[in-house]
């Protein structure tokens, strides 16, 4: 995650210059937006920055003034774009989240058992009438001969009775 979207309303540690300066340097700015100061010059430059930050999903988002790009720009919490305006920035993460939100998997409740309960009963109560689904198909009594139309009046001289018990007759 990008240096300038900060958990809550954290800030990075400041911490002395060692490198170019024995003063304190803005996160968020490069040296040549905010050039390094006293830490009271800085923690007052910083409000500065929350006063123009987005907040969103518990972070704040705030102007980035380093060399990412020439422009102040804010960066996305949800991809690698970076926008320069806080009002479309604002309509971005908005996007950002549903679009985010729709293809991030739902995790179960882990205090949810996954195990059922095995106080209730499997087996449903046989004193219960069942009402049967009309749109399952009802199996034949198989011990009733099944005649098609065609055939009515029994297998024609051609069919054997071996082929009449596997097959109705299609010689006719």
């Amino acid at each position: 995650m990008h240096i300038t979207i900060q958990e809550g309303r954290s800030l990075p540690d400041l911490q002395r210059c060692t490198t170019c300066c024995e003063d304190f340097h803005c996160p968020f700015c490069a040296s040549n937006v905010f050039h390094p100061a006293k830490l009271s010059k800085v923690k007052t430059h910083l409000e500065s920055h929350f006063n123009r930050a987005v907040l969103h999903e518990g972070y704040t988002i705030h102007r980035c003034a380093l060399n990412c790009r020439p422009e102040w720009h804010f960066h996305c919490f949800y991809c690698q774009s970076m926008l320069m305006r806080k009002a479309d920035f604002i309509k971005h993460l908005a996007l950002g989240k549903a679009k985010h939100s729709a293809i991030t998997p739902i995790i179960p409740d882990l205090s949810t058992p996954i195990i059922p309960d095995l106080s209730t009963p499997i087996i449903p109560d046989l004193s219960t009438p069942i009402i049967p689904d009309p749109s399952t198909p009802i199996i034949p009594d198989l011990s009733t001969p099944i005649i098609p139309e065609g055939n009515a009046k029994g297998p024609c001289k051609a069919c054997t009775e071996e082929e009449m018990s596997h097959m109705p007759c299609s010689h006719k």
